[in-house]
């Protein structure tokens, strides 16, 4: 009745933008620590490779804090949405040797969560250890961070 000139059609535009993969709010550096051991802050640095044109894969440095040239390579992740990923197989340390006894170890069932209001991070695994036939589950690890400033 107010309008007299209108056509009852309302207009609603919204804009929607889509991530790619590359664009994983969970890559980068990050300092914080492992509930573990929540007096000692580190940096870790997660890290997308390209293999090929069609794949990568992800790698986790200084995961323990032991180094920054030390590494997990993680293989078949589970790109949740561009703040979370899930990794259920098993993370290949490449570099044991040198970097000690943590990257003698698997990772399986790690889990990052990113905030991107706060730019906090929340990381979860396990951590397996397999000679021969035995396999044994060593600890299960958080690791909470921030984006450092």
């Amino acid at each position: 009745d107010c309008f007299l000139d209108d056509d009852d059609i309302d207009t609603i535009t919204k804009v929607v933008h889509f991530r790619s993969e590359w664009e994983a709010a969970f890559l980068g550096n990050w300092v914080g620590s492992r509930d573990t051991t929540p007096n000692d802050s580190y940096q870790l640095r997660i890290s997308r490779e390209s293999i090929n044109a069609f794949q990568y894969e992800d790698y986790i440095y200084n995961m323990y804090g032991e180094g920054t040239d030390c590494y997990h390579r993680m293989e078949n992740n589970m790109f949740r949405s561009y703040r979370e990923a899930y990794n259920n197989s098993q993370g290949r340390p490449e570099n044991w040797e040198t970097c000690g006894r943590s990257y003698y170890s698997w990772t399986r069932k790690l889990r990052i969560y990113v905030n991107t209001e706060e730019d906090t991070i929340l990381m979860t695994w396990e951590e397996w250890h397999s000679d021969n036939d035995d396999v044994e589950l060593l600890a299960t690890h958080t690791f909470k961070g921030r984006r450092p400033s």
